[in-house]
């Protein structure tokens, strides 16, 4: 069915039709440049309705069903839309709609190249965000990794149904130095058995002394997975690029949110961040340290770290970082040589619980960790050495029980100091009220 340039088209169900597309319907040859008006309830829907037409010689070729329901009818709610052949040329032929890019095969191939021009192709007036949709599949990047672009997101269906299988020595995904409200959601990216022995699945960039600081970005519902562990394989890297070192805070203000890491020799590895939130992080399986978070300040944590580890004496979380508050569960063994913390950095605040021994928190840190009968770990608590009461000098304790302190000039002993009825005891020797 042809209709001349001077017709136009209203119709009233576009998205019936639409969904009908390529099954039963027939073709409609329209020229170009002939006002349609389409009427809907979702302005998303219609344009991912629009987005699957395409041209045809010198003329639109749109293939629907019902016509008979779908022409000539008058509707509350209509958008007008003029469309000419320059217009579907730039827009609609590249699957662009709503600053939204499809990787569908065809226009942008299942390739590394492919996703990457629809990375740079996206358009982003304005500074507005735009996105590229990844289809529910696994796509081989072979040794070629991608790289974002400030203000747009890479964005697949589910963690677990969008994959990126990368085979190189670099990093598969790379936020480079200036990257702004930049994200990855819902895709796991996988380093296959030929990636380099030092490949890293996310690489995030700052540079702070060049004015390329790297800020409200997101890494959100995102898997980073290898088969076997190689020690020098990372799972997320962060760094400040800045020279001289120790780096500056070149990474800040982001969100890594919902991320599980499996089998990456070091899951973690951060030089150079200030005020991230890291939220919902799992991991599962490493080398010798699971979080090495170096010159960190100011950001939080919440994550859980289970599984084996190549090493003997693993350690959970090394922070050399400061002003960090960080919520933290270790399960990856009970040996004597494995622990759960190290904290070189000091003046943090932790809250822990684990199965895993503790190992060492700074004096200037403060530190919970919830205890166990079952696994009879007890329930500790330390206030930093560098703390001050402001609100009050008062203990107070409604509850039976003591005080126990260290010798005051630093020898070897403890005091135990119990209350009775306005009697002050002290004895060395640990009373029944002293748990």
């Amino acid at each position: 069915m042809a209709l001349a340039s001077t017709d136009v088209i209203v119709m009233a169900d576009p998205l019936t039709s639409v969904a009908h597309c390529g099954r039963d319907g027939g073709d409609l040859s329209l020229a170009s440049g002939l006002p349609i008006l389409l009427a809907a309830e979702r302005n998303i829907q219609l344009t991912r309705g629009i987005r699957r037409m395409h041209l045809k010689s010198s003329s639109l070729l749109l293939s629907m069903s019902h016509w008979n329901r779908a022409i000539v009818h008058v509707v509350t709610l209509a958008i007008v839309l003029v469309f000419c052949g320059a217009w579907f040329d730039a827009h609609v032929a590249n699957a662009a709609s709503n600053n939204v890019i499809y990787v569908d095969g065809t226009n942008y191939p299942y390739t590394a190249a492919g996703i990457e021009a629809a990375i740079n192709d996206v358009p982003t007036p304005g500074g507005t965000g735009g996105a590229v949709m990844l289809p529910a599949a696994e796509i081989a990047l072979g040794s070629t990794g991608l790289t974002m672009r400030s203000h747009v997101c890479l964005i697949g269906l589910t963690s677990d149904s969008s994959w990126l299988t990368y085979n190189g020595t670099g990093s598969a995904i790379t936020f480079p130095p200036g990257m702004v409200e930049s994200c990855l959601k819902h895709v796991t990216v996988a380093l296959g058995i030929y990636a380099g022995a030092n490949a890293i699945g996310i690489s995030v960039q700052g540079n702070f002394n060049n004015d390329l600081p790297v800020v409200y970005n997101r890494i959100e519902d995102v898997s980073v997975s290898t088969g076997v562990v190689e020690p020098g394989q990372i799972g997320i890297d962060l760094a400040d690029l800045s020279q001289p070192q120790p780096a500056p805070a070149g990474v800040s203000l982001s969100w890594f949110d919902t991320i599980k890491i499996v089998n990456l020799g070091q899951p973690i590895v951060v030089n150079g961040q200030e005020g991230n939130f890291w939220n919902g992080i799992q991991i599962n399986g490493f080398s010798s340290v699971a979080v090495n978070d170096a010159s960190g300040a100011d950001d939080f944590w919440q994550l859980r770290i289970t599984g084996a580890t190549a090493s003997p004496s693993a350690t959970g979380f090394l922070e050399t970082g400061r002003m960090n508050q960080i919520h933290l569960t270790c399960d990856f063994g009970m040996g004597p040589e494995r622990t759960c913390v190290n904290d070189a950095g000091g003046k943090n605040m932790w809250e822990v619980s684990a199965l895993t021994p503790v190992g060492t928190v700074a004096s200037s840190s403060f530190f919970h960790e919830n205890g166990s009968d079952a696994e009879n770990i007890p329930s500790n608590f330390q206030v930093s050495s560098l703390s001050i009461t402001r609100a009050s000098s008062t203990i107070r304790s409604a509850a039976p029980g003591c005080l126990e302190m260290g010798n005051s000039d630093g020898s070897a002993g403890t005091n135990y100091i119990t209350f009775l009825n306005g009697v002050v005891s002290v004895t060395t020797s640990k009373p029944p009220s002293c748990r």
